[in-house]
């Protein structure tokens, strides 16, 4: 198992992260709301903790979209996948790819459930 982390920074500042897992992976781990559908060994990353920063608000869809995917790509990867509970950015991941399954989950101070979508985006050349 390999994991990646991806930084933007912006003045020296740190405005933004993301983890990718990839290698020998027991996926239901990572996505136990969803029956993958063929993930196949080295093939495949996990997308977690994609967070961009107040002050860097504006950057999340260029930083993932040119610069995080394309080094999967470059990696060999044909997909990725990703999961959250946060609507405002459903409609960027429809863009890059397709939903694959929902999921609901305790907030992190355990007092809130929220909904969340699960997608899959193609790293293969279009």
């Amino acid at each position: 198992m390999v994991t990646d982390f991806h930084f933007i920074r912006q003045n020296q500042q740190i405005i933004g992260v993301l983890l990718g897992t990839r290698g020998e992976l027991d996926y239901r781990l990572f996505f136990q709301e969803v029956a993958l559908l063929e993930p196949k060994g080295k093939e495949v990353v996990m997308l977690n903790y994609f967070h961009i920063a107040p002050e860097g608000r504006g950057n999340g869809q260029f930083w993932l979209k040119e610069i995080i995917l394309k080094y999967y790509q470059n990696e060999g990867l044909s997909k990725a996948y990703i999961k959250s509970s946060h609507p405002q950015v459903f409609s960027l991941y429809q863009r890059l790819g397709k939903q694959i399954g929902e999921y609901s989950s305790l907030s992190d101070n355990g007092l809130f459930e929220r909904q969340g979508r699960v997608f899959e985006l193609s790293l293969k050349e279009e």
